[in-house]
């Protein structure tokens, strides 16, 4: 199955936050150990852009916002990281879906649509951009891995 880097990440930080039954937890776990070495390749690739964009202190250490943490670009190495960045995000792995793990991948469906479902219902009268941009997401790797 192809899945995008940035649903990859967006997996990883959601998965992680959702409360579970041991037996579901179980299956997140698997399917998130599976996917770790992926993830690990990603985070390695967006250190790399910030390192190379960022703004530098006079030691060369990456400049972040003290109050946010944010890293801080400029001028013409902003637009270079975005970029970087964009091409980092659409890019794809191949996540092999076998007997081995294909009741993981089911699991993990299960609690995203329970997720989503839940989201939904907390957010009924109407989601905000970034909530919908969120909802969004989550339905396009819900529906990515069904497609397995």
């Amino acid at each position: 199955m192809k899945l995008k880097n940035r649903q990859v990440t967006f997996a990883n930080a959601v998965l992680k936050n959702i409360k579970l039954e041991v037996t579901q937890s179980a299956g997140r776990r698997r399917f998130l150990r599976d996917l770790r070495p992926f993830h690990d390749d990603i985070v390695e690739a967006q250190t790399e852009i910030q390192q190379q964009y960022a703004d530098k202190d006079k030691n060369g250490e990456v400049k972040a916002d003290p109050v946010t943490g944010l890293i801080k670009f400029s001028g013409e190495n902003k637009k270079k990281s975005e970029a970087e960045w964009r091409k980092l995000e659409e890019g794809e792995i191949f996540f092999e879906v076998s007997e081995k793990n294909e009741r993981d991948v089911n699991t993990v469906i299960d609690i995203l649509t329970a997720h989503r479902d839940e989201y939904l219902e907390k957010n009924e009268k109407e989601l905000n951009a970034e909530q919908y941009e969120y909802f969004e997401e989550l339905e396009n790797l819900i529906e990515t891995l069904k497609n397995k």
